[in-house]
Parts: C-alpha cells; structure tokens; sequence
C-alpha cells in the first residue's frame, strides 16, 4: 500500500507464539519488502530499541514480563519521536472489554484478541498503519501550515525592499518600548537617518539601481546593529532604529558605528559602483532638558535632530545635546 520504505514494526512478545505469528503475518511473501519487523521480549528491550528504531507501528500486549503494556504505551505517547507518529495495536489474550478500554484510552489506535484469525490480525496492522500515515500527513500539513503563517505574519511587519520593519510594526513597538522605558525608569534612545544626496543616485544612474543601494543599505544596518534594536524604513531613503536600554552616548557610539559602515561600503551591481554616506539625529528619553512624553515626541525629537544635521552640511551625528561631525571614509 505505502512503498515508498518499508514500515518499521516493534512488537513485544510475550510467549514465542506471537513471534512466529508476527513473523507469519509480516516477514513471508512480499510482506518482506512492506515491512521491517523488530521482536523483543520484555519492556526494557523495547524502550531501548524504542529510542534507536523510531517504529512506525508499535504491537503491544497488555500482558508484558516486567511492565504493563499499558504503560509501554503511554510511554510512546509520553515520548513521540520528532514528525513520526507511531501507530499502537494491542494483540492481547485478554478479552475484557475494560481492557479494551484502557488501552485506547491511553493512546492506542487499535485493539484485538490474539484468537482472532491470522487475516484479521493482518488487516488490523494494515489499519493501524493507516491511521499512522493519515497521522503524519496531517502534521506535515499542519506544520507548512504554521510556516507559511509565520512567513505571512512576517511579510506583513516587513518592507519588502529592505526586509527592515516596516513603519506599522516599528511604531507598535515605540509605544510599547518608551511606556516601558518610562514606567521603570530604564533608557531608551533612537536613532533615525537618511542618506546624503540620494536623488543623485536615482538621477546619474536610475531607480533601478536606487532600490539596488537601499536592498544593500538593510543588509549593512541589519549588521550594524544588536539584536535587541529595531529597525525600520521611515520611507524613501529615511531609516530609524529604535534603542530599547540604550542611553544617549550608547545611540551616538551605534550611530558613529552605522555611519562608517554606510561610508566604507561599496554598494555595487551590474552597471553601478558606488559609497554612500548619511546624516544623523538622535533623541533620547532621559537626561535632555525637554524629554519626550511619548513615542511619537521620541521620533519628532529625532527627526528635528536630522533637520539640523542636514541644515549644517549632512555627513552629520546631531542629537539633543551636542553636534558630533562624522568624517567620510571614502
């Protein structure tokens, strides 16, 4: 039925009639090529082949030497082995109808009376099998299910041109970063930016190769940064990154940082070679003589901060408190 390898089968026997009944079943014809049979015969036996065999049908009986197959069978539930599911019949001389019970209770698919016919014992192995298949193909698609959320969850907080955050997203977490900040006291800083003369760019070249630099330009803000920062395309060749921890000498050393690494990188493609530089503003939330009230203050604070910085002649780190000019790396 499935062919694509044979099916892994463990079976506790518990007296050497099941074994040459399981051997029977599952090792004679072309049942050698559909299955691979492994027979143990004690509780112990099975966990340890258990954990090394990854059975994709496990035979149990209630009756086991040194443990209850009950147990043996919230054992495999208990430790499922990573995107398999192993399917459980119980083949068991025992015929009360509790038993019966109990055994699918605790997670078998499967239960029958070791009298019945050789036949049945074989279509119920089939059957289990069965459920087994259904079982992972429901987790393979449960599981691209929840990664192609997660990738859909991500496009819709990401700029697709950068893959930095879009401004939805960045503002969401602003709010949530500075009434944390601000609730205990902790610093926050943020840092926004834009590149000097990029119109040029687009100009002497095209646009093509203007959304060429910025697809570059996230690669290196992404690598300038921590983890623990946040950044987002403010629109166009704007960009901020919001410094969760991060007092002000702390943003103005990340900010010297992405500035040279803007400087000393060469944005290049097919029919373009090229640096870029940028201009700087920085705010704050703590030790400014007008802090912030809210996030939305914290980006204006910042946005005034780069207006002087491209006021006074761009290549600029400009924030609340002082100028700093940042040299060129060219």
């Amino acid at each position: 039925m499935y062919k694509e390898t044979p099916t892994r089968v463990l079976a506790i026997d518990d007296h050497g009639s099941s074994a040459r009944l399981y051997r029977k079943i599952l090792q004679e014809g072309s049942n050698a090529l559909e299955f691979d049979l492994r027979l143990v015969f004690s509780g112990k036996e099975f966990k340890e082949l258990y954990a090394s065999f990854h059975p994709h049908i496990a035979i149990l009986d209630v009756h086991v030497p040194d443990m209850s197959g009950l147990e043996l069978c919230a054992y495999i539930r208990a430790n499922p082995i990573p995107h398999s599911y192993t399917g459980i019949l119980f083949v068991s001389s025992a015929t009360s109808p509790l038993l019966t019970i109990k055994g699918l209770s605790v997670g078998a698919d499967d239960f029958c009376t070791r009298d019945r016919s050789e036949l049945e014992i074989k279509t119920r192995i089939y059957s289990v099998n069965r459920v087994r298949h259904m079982a992972d193909s429901l987790t393979k698609a449960n599981r691209h299910l929840q990664d192609s959320n997660a990738k859909l969850a991500q496009l819709t907080i990401t700029d697709e041109l950068t893959q930095l955050y879009n401004m939805r997203f960045f503002e969401k977490r602003a709010q949530e970063e500075f009434a944390r900040a601000s609730r205990y006291g902790k610093p926050l800083s943020l840092i926004m930016f834009d590149l000097d003369h990029f119109k040029a760019v687009n100009d002497q070249f095209d646009h093509l190769t203007g959304s060429s630099v910025l697809r570059q330009l996230g690669a290196v803000i992404r690598q300038s940064i921590r983890t623990i920062d946040i950044p987002a395309r403010f629109g166009g060749d704007e960009f901020i990154v919001l410094l969760p921890e991060t007092p002000l000498s702390g943003a103005r050393t990340l900010a010297r940082r992405i500035s040279a690494n803007l400087v000393n990188t060469e944005f290049c493609g097919e029919t373009f070679r090229l640096h870029v530089s940028a201009s700087f503003g920085i705010s704050t939330l703590h030790g400014i003589a007008e802090p912030p009230q809210s996030a939305t203050d914290l980006i204006r604070l910042a946005d005034r901060c780069l207006y002087r910085a491209k006021h006074q002649g761009r290549s600029q780190i400009v924030d609340p408190l002082e100028t700093y000019v940042q040299p060129l790396f060219c």
